[in-house]
């Protein structure tokens, strides 16, 4: 078994078979939802998932050709068998890396990311889902005592790594109790929350590139001469 970079496989577990209850499928029909806005938008041939196989489905609409599951630990699961925080994938081969609540779960989100970006290709794209600390949501989230990060903070380690933000999805506006059914649309609630952007989400989906630098030529020094500037030994200028 590959020794994985998570806060005990016991947590992992936890969250696992919580994406099976009610609740759990209700969030990530919620996820795929919201997803669905932002995979049109991107394209690529490699696109990487970094969570739980649950989120797999995530990816169905995603433009992105190839979709390839990092396994956390040694399964008979098609994919790759790597530890999160070092990753087995070649410098810049990414064009999509879906980090699907991955983080909270890890003893080094930050080296995570340094990952991430060392294996995304220039301009790639990152997208994260996490809990939301701060919401009615945390009555579950704070009883797996994981590793929750704020919005804030993800962003700022984004931008020091080098990732420009461009945008933050909030969803999850319902009451986190389980029902029997996902409803076949979104309530009332939902639809104002997300349409405002409510902080009070229950989880949110952040969407950042890898920042690529221009470089500018710097012209050789013979190029910069002019005709005029040329002067024969004897001191007399060049006839034309």
């Amino acid at each position: 078994m590959i020794s994985n970079d998570f806060l005990g496989g016991k947590l992992l577990q936890k969250f696992t078979d919580w994406l099976a209850k009610p609740i759990g499928i209700r969030l990530l029909d919620l996820e795929r939802r919201k997803l669905n806005t932002i995979f049109p938008r991107l394209f690529g041939y490699d696109a990487v998932l970094l969570g739980p196989e649950e989120f797999r489905s995530c990816l169905d609409d995603c433009l992105v050709k190839r979709h390839t599951v990092v396994n956390q630990t040694a399964n008979t699961s098609p994919g790759i068998d790597s530890r999160l925080d070092k990753l087995a994938i070649a410098n810049e081969t990414a064009d999509l890396i879906y980090l699907a609540h991955c983080l909270e779960f890890a003893e080094n989100p930050h080296e995570i990311l340094r990952e991430v970006y060392r294996a995304l290709r220039p301009d790639g794209n990152i997208i994260i889902s996490m809990f939301n600390p701060w919401s009615l949501w945390s009555i579950y989230t704070y009883s797996w005592k994981a590793n929750f990060i704020s919005i804030a903070k993800l962003q700022d380690w984004l931008a020091l790594l080098g990732f420009d933000i461009m945008r933050v999805n909030r969803f999850g506006f319902m009451l986190p109790v389980s029902k029997k059914q996902v409803p076949s649309k979104l309530s009332w609630w939902e639809r104002t929350g997300q349409r405002l952007e409510a902080p009070m989400a229950g989880a949110f989906v952040i969407e950042a590139s890898k920042r690529t630098v221009p470089l500018t030529p710097i012209r050789p020094k013979w190029q910069e001469q002019t005709e005029a500037e040329i002067v024969v030994e004897d001191g007399t200028e060049p006839t034309t």
